[in-house]
């Protein structure tokens, strides 16, 4: 028994850190993302501002629907796990030789991961929008 728990642990912080570079790789990229539909929506952004939002409004804006897009992706992705989780992982550890491993998959747990990383996704947005601060109304409509 010591030598499944010692195998289960094992597999367990194999996929914490698996999760942890997908965590941190999503949010490079979404800053990415969002710095460049900054720069692309200058326009946009310079529109709005001609109408009296303000950059924080405009951050918002952009945080608020990142925050959607991964709410909706997120759920997606969840659904996904939920039905297959189990069958994929187990042909993963069963060719590795590790047999059956009890792996449980709690929807009220993903579904706080899921919320928990939109948000975390929202706040990144909302830092890689601040290009928007620093860009007068009138050189954004310009362009």
């Amino acid at each position: 028994k010591q030598a499944i728990k010692a195998q289960t642990d094992s597999v367990s912080a194999v996929l914490a850190l698996v999760f942890a570079l997908f965590v941190v790789s999503a949010l490079v990229m979404l800053s990415n993302t969002t710095t460049m539909e900054v720069k692309e929506g200058r326009r946009m952004f310079g529109i709005y501002k001609s109408l009296g939002m303000t950059p924080s409004q405009m951050r918002s804006i952009v945080a608020l629907k990142t925050v959607l897009v991964s709410l909706v992706f997120g759920i997606a992705g969840m659904g996904i796990e939920l039905a297959l989780h189990r069958t994929l992982l187990e042909l993963v550890l069963v060719s590795f030789g590790i047999a059956k491993v009890g792996l449980n998959a709690d929807f009220i747990e993903l579904g706080c991961v899921v919320v928990l990383f939109a948000l975390v996704c929202g706040g990144n947005a909302y830092l890689a929008a601040s290009a928007t601060r620093k860009i007068p109304a009138r050189s954004l409509v310009v362009e």
